[in-house]
């Protein structure tokens, strides 16, 4: 099964690059805000961009997991239970690469942080938790949320974890541009699932990129002139 995702997922990456060296901007690329609503699972496989950001989705252990708003400064995404998930654990899991090339030049960008930015109790009793397991390098998680990694060291990766609650973060080390996602949320007394988001913090930021670029453009267009 590994197997088959991970051809798609270089598929996906040779696509998804191959257009944005060939075109001026990330939009030629689908803009994430473009699946909001939709579910988890019934994009397990596609991916979107935010910025310079792939994600590509994995599965959810739901069908009442959505897709919510992209999130720019960090990048990151939202997922909302819809309806609200009284019952659980919700699990989650998707992958983040950052595109290089980026609109024909290359993009030297690296995931520094992840961070959850919120964890939204819709319920005015009881509590959420659980984990945020990490992998980095190899082909990610299975998809089937099993065991304590879910298949990341068995797939070639070196899986980390961490508590889910609002504002706990990751640092990464200074070379990582891929990172899975799972989160395995744990719905306590009465508690209801709102929404989840998380970021990723890159160096250097895309609007320092684009920024960058943008002068240097300015620059060789008035030089050859």
């Amino acid at each position: 099964m590994w197997m088959m995702r991970k051809a798609l997922k270089g598929l996906i990456l040779v696509v998804a690059c191959g257009l944005l060296a060939a075109t001026a901007s990330a939009d030629a690329f689908v803009p994430c805000s473009e699946l909001a609503g939709t579910s988890v699972n019934s994009q397990a496989g596609n991916a979107c961009v935010v910025l310079d950001k792939l994600f590509q989705f994995t599965a959810a252990s739901s069908d009442s997991v959505d897709i919510g708003g992209s999130l720019n400064s960090p990048i990151g995404l939202t997922f909302f239970g819809s309806p609200v998930m009284t019952s659980g654990p919700v699990d989650i899991e998707f992958e983040v690469t950052v595109l290089n090339p980026l609109n024909g030049n290359p993009n030297s960008a690296t995931i520094s942080l992840f961070d959850i930015s919120s964890l939204v109790n819709q319920s005015g009793s009881g509590s959420l938790g659980g984990t945020v397991n990490l992998c980095v390098g190899g082909d990610g998680f299975d998809g089937l949320f099993a065991g304590s990694d879910d298949g990341c060291a068995a797939n070639g990766g070196s899986s980390s974890s961490i508590g889910l609650s609002s504002s706990n973060m990751f640092a990464f080390s200074p070379t990582t541009t891929e990172v899975a996602v799972w989160d395995h949320i744990t719905i306590n007394s009465g508690a209801g699932f709102g929404s989840l988001g998380q970021t990723f913090t890159q160096v250097p930021e895309p609007s320092s990129m684009f920024l960058i670029g943008s002068v240097l453009g300015l620059f060789a267009r008035r030089w050859f002139k």
